[in-house]
């Protein structure tokens, strides 16, 4: 089972609707873990949640996919603003307990980031098998992150 970890509807948010289009394209019934900012009605796709805010939410929904036989891959949707602590740090505490193999897409890359925020980027990147990115933020991330090109993968 593909897991992804995404805003999902019925959150009004750009992510959440691109997540279920995706996901629903790929027809895989179950594994979504949704970051929510406060109480939302799933339906039955979503399998998790993670109150954004909490710390501990991130490291218990990382061990029950640990758990989880059916788990083969984790995807993030990543997008500043969904993930909490300062500038979405928390999800460190996810990826430095998930066992299973992790990728990642980047919907937004800053050309001249924080460095705090150039850190957490750089930290996540290390964690994670593969990295999804436009082929128009690349060589932002080679560049201003100094990020491996063999991590990143181009979608045209």
């Amino acid at each position: 089972m593909l897991v992804f970890i995404s805003t999902f509807v019925p959150r009004e948010c750009g992510i959440a609707t691109f997540t279920r289009d995706l996901f629903d394209s790929l027809n895989t019934g179950k594994g979504i873990v949704a970051m929510s900012d406060r109480k939302y009605h799933y339906d039955e796709r979503v399998i998790g949640e993670i109150k954004e805010d909490k710390i501990n939410d991130y490291i218990k929904i990382a061990q029950k996919l640990n758990n989880n036989d059916d788990a083969k891959l984790i995807h993030i949707q990543h997008e500043f603003g969904i993930f909490g602590g300062e500038y979405g740090e928390y999800i460190l505490h996810f990826l430095n307990e998930i066992k299973k193999p992790v990728v990642i897409t980047f919907h937004t890359v800053l050309p001249q980031p924080e460095e705090k925020r150039k850190e957490i980027i750089q930290k996540i990147s290390q964690k994670v098998k593969a990295i999804i990115v436009s082929i128009f933020l690349t060589e932002y991330l080679a560049f201003h992150y100094q990020m491996v090109k063999k991590k990143k993968k181009n979608l045209n």
